[in-house]
């Protein structure tokens, strides 16, 4: 019980840290429904926590595996790397534009694999959901949760 309380206490002394709220559980799970019905456009996710600077990728799952992978609370263990997340400790998610994976073959480094996604689709989407607090540029498509 200390550990949830600790939890729940510096949870909030970081959300404090923030002038703006833009988020709740109910406007999060909409949001992930509806990108979980067009999981074809969104290819790469990432979600940045309140507690530190660490980019951390998510999958969107398609809309028949929702449920496996969100809670009303949060995200499940099985589509973050590093375990499941509450909903209040998402600071943004991005969308990145492009991205590179390095690729190797036995002991030759091989042209990295770059990568698209077509955020101008995706916040289409999104904008369908609702107002947002969001940003895109020509590199990424940003939802904010607190500024």
């Amino acid at each position: 019980m200390i550990e949830i309380e600790k939890y729940q206490k510096q949870l909030k002394t970081k959300i404090d840290m923030f002038s703006g709220q833009f988020m709740n559980n109910s406007k999060w799970t909409k949001l992930f429904k509806e990108l979980s019905n067009n999981s074809i456009e969104t290819k790469k996710c990432l979600i940045k926590s309140v507690f530190d600077t660490i980019l951390r990728e998510i999958e969107i799952p398609n809309a028949d595996n929702f449920n496996e992978s969100f809670s009303k609370t949060g995200t499940n263990d099985n589509i973050t790397f590093g375990g499941p997340c509450a909903f209040k400790e998402i600071e943004q998610i991005i969308f990145p534009q492009e991205w590179t994976s390095d690729r190797q073959m036995r002991d030759q480094k091989l042209e990295p694999k770059i990568y698209n996604q077509n955020i101008t689709n995706i916040k289409s989407i999104i904008d369908s959901v609702g107002k947002f607090e969001m940003e895109i540029n020509n590199e990424n498509l940003i939802i904010y949760a607190y500024r």
